[in-house]
């Protein structure tokens, strides 16, 4: 059985060759066709990649080995750091408007503050622990547990895509496609937010130890331009945080 992994990728060779040691047997490329990473609007000849009897590395990126004492400080972590911005984004939106949180942990706080301000939430984390106790905290709300690379997202659009955290525990070539498939799926006017820092660096993760790195601020604008957004406001939060955004242009504005 085959697994079809995210977003349709042309340089499907480099992608594979960066996942080298976290999957093992075969994996196969399908020509398809498809949304165009860069205009959603439009479909294009695309390939595919799909795996056999995965082997995968932790795809929360150690965060699942470290869930219960993550769950207990960051979350519960109602007014953490981060909040006040998450807030003041959510209130750029429309009632109703439906947003995707990714990387959402235990959706605290970040899912809590998209349903208190009217918005409609949707959830992917790839820690399984961490989605069990997201249930718990919103059994109404559609979470998905899985990686951003294999998710679908829903298989729909989204008005905004927020992710707080997890942009720079991805390896380079992830972010690199990641950037693009978010903007692929948001609705004409939507919006996306992410953090990372400014600064183009490498450091070890303090819960988990791992490897983290950032682009850097010229890279991420880069990708955000090329992938059909323009660039939002940036700003750091009270955690020195800092948020990149980009907003996809409305059919009212590309008329």
């Amino acid at each position: 059985m085959f697994d079809r992994i995210g977003c349709a990728d042309p340089e499907i060779g480099e992608y594979v060759k960066a996942m080298e040691g976290q999957i093992s047997n075969q994996f196969r490329i399908v020509p398809g066709f498809g949304p165009n990473c860069i205009n959603s609007s439009k479909s294009t000849r695309i390939n595919y990649f799909e795996f056999s009897n995965i082997t995968m590395m932790d795809e929360s990126n150690g965060y699942d080995s470290i869930a219960e004492i993550y769950i207990r400080g960051r979350g519960r972590a109602v007014n953490g750091i981060g909040s006040s911005t998450a807030r003041a984004w959510a209130r750029t939106f429309n009632m109703g408007s439906v947003i995707l949180d990714l990387g959402s942990g235990t959706g605290i706080p970040v899912t809590k503050i998209l349903l208190e301000a009217g918005l409609k939430a949707y959830a992917v984390d790839a820690s399984p622990k961490m989605v069990a106790d997201f249930r718990q905290n919103f059994p109404n709300i559609p979470v998905s547990c899985e990686s951003v690379e294999r998710s679908l997202f829903f298989n729909r659009g989204f008005d905004g895509i927020i992710s707080v955290g997890l942009m720079f525990l991805l390896p380079e070539v992830t972010q690199r496609v990641l950037i693009p498939k978010m903007a692929a799926t948001l609705n004409p006017g939507g919006k996306l937010l992410f953090t990372a820092p400014l600064d183009k660096v490498e450091w070890k993760d303090a819960m988990t130890e791992q490897p983290s790195r950032s682009l850097g601020a010229e890279q991420y604008r880069q990708l955000i331009l090329a992938s059909g957004l323009y660039i939002g406001e940036e700003f750091d939060d009270e955690g020195g945080n800092h948020y990149f955004s980009g907003i996809r242009v409305s059919s009212t504005n590309s008329a």
